[in-house]
């Protein structure tokens, strides 16, 4: 063959594969950017669902993309998607820790306890070092009502991943409820040093610091005063210190009828009332405030399990 003819037959070459090369190209593209993701979670799931359709992907990039989807989907509360993406990924994945913690997840959140801590036990077998497992386990032991598993999980979380300022949330709830008030303490000074923003951690830190003998009312004065008017939880804080009576800040929240998370702030202000009439000796009138919380609670809220675990106290007499 002559020169010519050689490059004739490269470029031919060429030719036929470069629409090859280029989808093969297209197709990593969408899945890198599906399993970083884009921060937009429509976005997330076309780019999931594009990458999926193409040609090319190996059966354990397929299951990262499903699993990156499921993720999407399940940020977008579409549970049912989520748990159809996650049963694929695992069907082509079996040993993949994070689909199994991400499965059990959207389990949880759907009602299914027992089958989420199946696919929590099989995350830790594969990867007994992975702390959003101990920790997401502990938070489902949480809303169940197993303190005793949660504080275990959480513990365990804690000792893997020091800095992971939600689990010092829970396991200072932990403490609070079994009297160990300096211990409480110490886990949401934790919080409040990691920065999380969490609406209700002046209240616990005066709480736990009451508790232990150590209230620092002043810092509730000054959460008090970083926020804006009318910003909650201000007008629980103004009750807290004074300056608000708790018949006015429930009359107000009770006409706020058609405010966007008006009964969960109801809520948890007749709980966070109950904690204050309790750490003012008056342990009778927390009763009913607590009995307030359970009975408008929404959802997975810790101040329905706080209830509930101080109500069950009554019942043996510890309250």
């Amino acid at each position: 063959m002559t020169f010519t003819g050689a490059l004739a037959s490269t470029f031919c070459a060429a030719l036929v594969m470069a629409p090859f090369a280029s989808a093969q190209w297209r197709t990593a593209q969408d899945a890198e950017i599906c399993i970083t993701g884009t921060g937009e979670r429509s976005l997330d799931i076309a780019v999931c669902g594009r990458a999926l359709r193409r040609t090319g992907l190996s059966e354990l990039d397929r299951a990262s993309v499903l699993t990156a989807r499921g993720k999407a989907y399940r940020g977008s509360g579409e549970l049912a998607a989520a748990l159809t993406d996650f049963d694929a990924a695992l069907m082509l994945n079996p040993v993949s820790a994070n689909t199994f913690n991400q499965r059990a997840l959207v389990l949880e959140e759907s009602g299914h306890h027992r089958r989420a801590l199946e696919d929590f036990r099989s995350a830790l077998a594969l990867s007994p070092r992975f702390a959003a497992a101990y920790k997401n386990r502990g938070l489902a032991q949480f809303f169940a009502g197993n303190l005793a598993g949660a504080g275990v999980d959480l513990d365990a979380a804690l000792a893997l991943a020091g800095d992971d300022a939600e689990s010092y949330v829970f396991r200072g709830f932990l403490h609070y409820l079994a009297g160990r008030y300096r211990d409480a303490a110490d886990d949401f000074q934790r919080v409040h040093a990691l920065k999380l923003p969490y609406p209700y951690l002046p209240l616990w830190r005066y709480l736990a610091g009451a508790g232990s003998g150590d209230g620092a009312r002043g810092e509730l004065a000054e959460a008090r005063a970083a926020l804006s008017p009318g910003e909650w939880p201000q007008p629980l804080l103004d009750v807290y210190l004074g300056e608000l009576y708790p018949e006015r800040l429930i009359a107000a929240l009770e006409d706020a009828d058609h405010s966007p998370g008006r009964q969960r702030r109801l809520a948890a202000s007749h709980y966070y009332l109950a904690a204050l009439e309790r750490l003012n000796g008056r342990r009778g009138r927390a009763l009913p405030h607590l009995a307030k919380t359970m009975a408008l609670s929404e959802g997975r809220m810790p101040e329905r399990v706080l209830a509930e675990q101080e109500l069950a106290a009554v019942g043996r007499s510890q309250y």
